[in-house]
């Protein structure tokens, strides 16, 4: 009985000293995304996605993730909403605060230049409010967007209305 115990506080012990050297880690994300937030506020139109880590896999995906709906333009004042936010690194304050959920992607986002070429896409998680720049094979942090999840969500909530997951997320 002991031996359980002090391998459950070992675990508990390992488990906080990790998550601490998380939290340090995306303290500084943002630097590290200096040149993909420049993308975003370079780009002229942008697609979205409805995806899902949970649905089964399809011909159509979105780095990896299933498509549930889309792609959509974005109009452009909802487009130059998003770039606003997401273009700008000083939007996302830094912090060593951690949360507590699993980032399960359910926008996918690809932005485009004047020539309708990729040249960055985002996964978004309303549920645990992060985003992932994606760059190649490299997958970025997770940035918070807690203190912008009203505006976001307004800019999915219309395009997507009508499917079940979204239902949640009315104004």
């Amino acid at each position: 009985m002991n031996q359980k115990i002090y391998v459950f506080f070992l675990v508990a012990a390992l488990a906080l000293t990790g998550c601490q050297n998380i939290g340090a880690e995306l303290s500084g994300s943002q630097q590290n995304h200096a040149d993909s937030f420049q993308l975003i506020g370079q780009s002229a139109t942008a697609w979205v996605y409805h995806i899902s880590p949970f649905a089964e896999a399809s011909s159509t995906e979105f780095e990896g993730f299933p498509i549930l709906n889309g792609p959509v333009e974005l109009y452009q004042p909802e487009f130059n909403s998003l770039v606003t936010i997401l273009g700008d690194s000083t939007n996302f304050p830094t912090t060593d605060e951690l949360k507590m959920c699993v980032f399960t992607p359910s926008i996918g986002i690809d932005f485009l230049n004047k020539n309708q070429e990729s040249i960055q896409k985002v996964i978004l998680s309303l549920d645990c409010d992060r985003f992932r720049f994606l760059n190649g094979q490299q997958k970025d942090r997770l940035i918070d967007f807690d203190i912008h999840k009203k505006e976001i969500t307004a800019i999915f909530y219309p395009i997507f209305k009508e499917e079940p997951y979204f239902q949640a997320y009315k104004n």
